[in-house]
């Protein structure tokens, strides 16, 4: 991981800040490794928390002048700094998954052996990429499932909890298509970056998209 996401999270870690990392190096964490240009990171939207992170990116030097703690609460926004593959995207939601949900099930990784972070668990992590349903996030499903039977086959994992976490991630899914359905309009629609110093026409977890 590069030094600057280190640092990063690193502030994040000593302001007590509530997250998790999603995206490319979850997938990576969980699956298979793969290319990324950027590091995704879900915040609980809190106040205390939107508190905690605005005073991270302080410390941390981000890009924040003319935003306060409150433009981290719009779950139809991301912040974004920096430029690929060191490119940072800050979010309030992601598709598929309650943050506060996903956090009681977070895990906690090791990165490098200077720090550990909170990761999206692989469940909460595959439910995301069924409900936002690109062709990378499909890829990654694949990419996750496999990994996931490999834990079977060395004993690592049960069949059985293989099959729940199965069944749990079609529910959420099943609960994410009726919530679209009923009218939710999409984060390709609806995304807007607080601050997108780079590339404007992107939106979060664009990884390598093809």
């Amino acid at each position: 991981m590069f030094q600057d996401f280190k640092e990063l999270l690193s502030e994040f870690n000593d302001h007590h800040v509530r997250y998790l990392v999603v995206g490319g190096y979850a997938v990576s964490y969980h699956g298979q490794p793969r290319g990324t240009k950027d590091l995704d990171v879900l915040i609980g939207p809190d106040a205390i928390n939107r508190k905690a992170v605005f005073a991270a990116l302080v410390k941390f030097g981000a890009p924040v002048s003319g935003l306060t703690d409150r433009d981290f609460a719009d779950p139809e926004s991301f912040f974004r700094m920096g430029t690929p593959p060191v490119m940072v995207d800050i979010l309030a939601k992601i598709k598929g998954v309650d943050f506060e949900s996903a956090w009681a099930r977070r895990v906690s990784v090791s990165i490098d052996g200077e720090l550990s972070a909170p990761f999206i668990s692989s469940e909460d992590l595959v439910a995301s990429k069924i409900a936002a349903g690109r062709p990378q996030d499909l890829a990654d499903v694949a990419s996750l499932r496999d990994a996931a039977h490999q834990r079977v086959a060395s004993g690592s994992q049960s069949l059985e909890d293989m099959r729940a976490e199965g069944r749990e991630n079609w529910l959420r899914y099943r609960q994410t298509a009726q919530i679209q359905s009923s009218g939710e309009v999409s984060e390709a629609q609806s995304g807007k970056a607080l601050r997108n110093l780079d590339d404007p026409g992107q939106g979060p977890d664009d990884d390598l998209s093809p």
